[in-house]
């Protein structure tokens, strides 16, 4: 395949444009930054052919999860998915089953490919093979070059909100690995706004979700649609109100974190919480030991169920990940990050993903 030079194959995003723009659009994106970002995007370049907006339900990661009621609703043709990081036999069963005539998905997580069926379009270069989490550091990274959407932009100015997507993925590893991420750090550059304003952003943005609040993840997507700099977000009083209500929450959550044990090399916690603080806490714990695996299990007693999480500012997690789905556990991920629902709270999970790490990622010989 021919690619561009944004690194995409450019008929994947030229197939991809062409059913974006060819007909009424439902859009499911993911509820963080860079699903809100990368769901803007489209907004913008979109606009009046845009019938609907809609997160997944939050923290769950299953086609049962898309808000289907909304989706058969909206008499949609193309219904797109943006930054959701299910494995690709999952794109399949959607495009057999969807109601819209063609299913397009945008994604930068690490994942086996679909099949391929003739109404779905997979733009996803690090399942594709076309580099890892640094070359495509968000989906925003992604759907800020492909055609239509690059036009909005250079007509509205645009370059903030792909840098707000990138920064929600990125985290702290934009100051860990700032080599590794010149070319995200030079599109926040672009943007014409501080890394400061950007981030801050982000974590109203992202104020949504941990509060398990939807339609405040729609509200994001509709005012990023529109929002012509990082201020609009900053002033904004109903994310404002949430991010009050979420900072509460995420304080809390980091005073409650318990060290449970060690091993060379990796970290393991604990925290209860109703919100959804998983990734905040994993994210600040793994600033913390940045030469280390962090492994995190979130509590969630309202909801009776947890969520492991595991990041590293330095090690691959990708083989572990791999692992996981092979033998049949729902996880998702990155190069550097990787998240599964469980049902238990109980460590005996943690030990034994601790011991995954320790043989495929540091490639010792576990016994006992």
């Amino acid at each position: 395949m021919v690619a561009d030079n944004t690194g995409v194959p450019g008929a994947l995003v030229e197939d991809l444009w062409r059913l974006l723009s060819s007909g009424r659009i439902f859009i499911v994106s993911h509820w963080d930054a860079d699903g809100i970002a990368s769901a803007a995007l489209l907004l913008r370049a979109l606009r009046a052919r845009v019938a609907g907006v809609y997160p997944p339900s939050i923290g769950v990661y299953s086609l049962e999860a898309l808000p289907w009621r909304r989706i058969s609703g909206s008499g949609a043709d193309v219904l797109a998915v943006l930054d959701y990081g299910l494995p690709g036999s999952e794109y399949d069963n959607l495009a057999e089953i969807a109601s819209p005539r063609s299913v397009t998905v945008i994604d930068h997580h690490l994942a086996e490919p679909p099949r391929g069926r003739s109404n779905l379009v997979y733009v996803n270069p690090v399942a594709l093979g076309l580099g890892g989490e640094e070359d495509w550091p968000s989906t925003t990274f992604i759907a800020y070059r492909i055609p239509g959407v690059r036009e909005a932009c250079r007509r509205r100015g645009c370059s903030w909100i792909a840098a707000v997507g990138i920064v929600g993925d990125l985290g702290p590893a934009l100051e860990h690995r700032p080599r590794a991420h010149s070319a995200a750090l030079r599109l926040v550059e672009e943007s014409g706004y501080s890394l400061r304003d950007v981030t801050r952003a982000v974590e109203l943005l992202d104020s949504c979700y941990r509060l398990l609040d939807e339609d405040c993840v729609v509200h994001a997507v509709e005012l990023l649609g529109w929002a012509t700099r990082p201020g609009d977000v900053l002033e904004d009083r109903r994310l404002q109100r949430a991010a009050e209500e979420a900072a509460k929450a995420l304080k809390t959550a980091m005073e409650r974190v318990r060290f449970l044990f060690q091993r060379p090399g990796i970290m393991v916690y604990y925290v209860e919480s109703n919100a959804y603080v998983t990734s905040y806490v994993g994210r600040r714990l793994a600033a913390r030991h940045p030469e280390s695996v962090v492994v995190l299990l979130h509590w969630a007693p309202d909801r009776g169920r947890g969520f492991v999480y595991a990041r590293s500012m330095k090690h691959r997690l990708a083989p572990v990940l791999q692992e996981l789905r092979r033998r049949g556990i729902p996880a998702g991920g990155k190069d550097y990050v990787l998240a599964f629902p469980v049902d238990k709270r109980d460590d005996k999970i943690l030990r034994e993903l601790a011991t995954l790490i320790e043989r495929l990622v540091f490639g010792r010989i576990v016994t006992g």
